[in-house]
């Protein structure tokens, strides 16, 4: 329902002098999505899988809409963004973390690949970071996203309403108020990883990821199979080829 509604609008703001921009924002105080629904899906594919099918056709829909979409769009990643709130986030031109942003890919975890256009943009970030994400599903906050490039802009939870509430007065001041808010983002944690992640997930055939691991005696390589063996083997493998596929 939520998805449809979003079309809905945006295809109603499309041709809407009006309109100049696009905020999305969440209501509730976990954060801004975690993603469809995971138990409709799981009942929906043990049975027809009609519901399935039909929730994947309007999200997916709504994701290219967006990466189309003609006009400006913001949206605070503050809190929760996983998944399908991921496929809601990337496609915006400003895209804004804060200190309570979880950033997560985690479908290998229940049998599916990075989907909402996953394959797209974590196939264009620096070195094999997107690879190390698809499979493990790991979770980044709001100052690793933008070091990683996922997020465009780091502002302080505090700042929001003010950004919010000026953007609204003035659609052509977006990147200006964003600049102006900003804070400086903490050290990302993730970037002492970075030439690990890049060694250690230099292929694209999951079993020689697995043996660098393993040969791999540091506290990171061996936490990160414990991880992996929790994912399924298969769908790391499609989330491989999705990746290697989308460049």
């Amino acid at each position: 329902a939520m998805c449809r509604a979003i079309t809905q609008a945006l295809l109603a703001w499309r041709g809407d002098p009006a309109i100049e921009l696009v905020l999305l924002d969440h209501s509730s105080e976990r954060g801004f999505c975690a993603g469809g629904d995971i138990r409709m899906l799981a009942e929906s594919g043990a049975g027809d899988g009609k519901a399935a099918r039909e929730f994947f056709f309007v999200e997916y829909r709504l994701n290219h809409l967006l990466f189309e979409y003609e006009k400006p769009v913001v949206t605070i990643m503050d809190g929760i963004t996983m998944g399908g709130g991921v496929g809601l986030a990337m496609p915006s031109g400003y895209r804004v973390a804060t200190e309570k942003t979880t950033f997560a890919m985690p479908e290998t975890g229940i049998g599916l690949f990075p989907d909402v256009g996953g394959g797209w943009f974590l196939s264009r970030l620096k070195g094999r970071l997107g690879q190390y994400l698809a499979l493990t599903g790991a979770r980044l906050d709001g100052a690793e996203c933008v070091w990683a490039g996922l997020a465009t802009h780091y502002l302080p939870a505090e700042n929001l309403a003010a950004a919010k509430a000026r953007i609204a007065a003035d659609a052509g001041a977006i990147p200006t108020i964003l600049r102006e808010l900003s804070a400086v983002p903490p050290e990302p944690k993730i970037a002492a990883h970075a030439q690990d992640i890049e060694r250690l997930f230099a292929s694209n055939r999951y079993e020689d990821i697995l043996a660098a691991l393993e040969a791999d005696g540091s506290d990171f390589a061996q936490a990160t199979l414990k991880t992996l063996a929790t994912k399924s083997p298969q769908t790391c493998k499609v989330a491989l080829r999705q990746l290697a596929t989308s460049l």
